[in-house]
């Protein structure tokens, strides 16, 4: 079936087919899950890895449009199905639900379902080294 992003002010495709679209990206701890530190065309790089969840509404459109979205309820539970997805992870599929839309003259019928993907989200930005100056220490005793 044909999948496409939704909101690109492009040609329809022919019927039936789905969109996607992400709605929401939250970031699940504040703290990364590791901090990596690197270079960059010779210049010091910071990555944080965060674990992220985005929320995607995914809407069918063509004649049955419930029928379509039918099969994304069970696929969390398919480890095959899954297992594409690495390193994503299903965390969750709504329900399916009727939205038909009033498109000119005649109504369109069209299902939306909410997905929820967990994953890790790497985040580079310029890093700083910061130059410490350890002062000497003499030891030796005064005379």
């Amino acid at each position: 079936m044909t999948v496409i992003k939704a909101y690109q002010s492009g040609h329809r495709p022919d019927l039936p087919y789905l969109t996607s679209n992400i709605t929401d990206r939250l970031i699940l701890s504040q703290t990364p899950r590791d901090v990596i530190y690197g270079e960059a065309d010779g210049a010091p790089i910071v990555e944080a890895v965060h674990d992220v969840e985005w929320r995607v509404t995914v809407q069918a459109y063509g004649p049955d449009p419930m029928a379509l979205l039918a099969p994304l309820s069970g696929v969390k539970h398919l480890p095959r199905a899954t297992e594409s997805l690495a390193p994503y992870r299903l965390h969750e599929v709504g329900r399916a639900q009727f939205v038909p839309e009033k498109i000119q003259t005649g109504w369109e019928p069209r299902a939306s379902v909410r997905v929820i993907c967990h994953g890790i989200h790497r985040e580079s930005r310029p890093g700083e080294v910061a130059e410490a100056t350890v002062p000497a220490i003499n030891f030796e005793a005064s005379p």
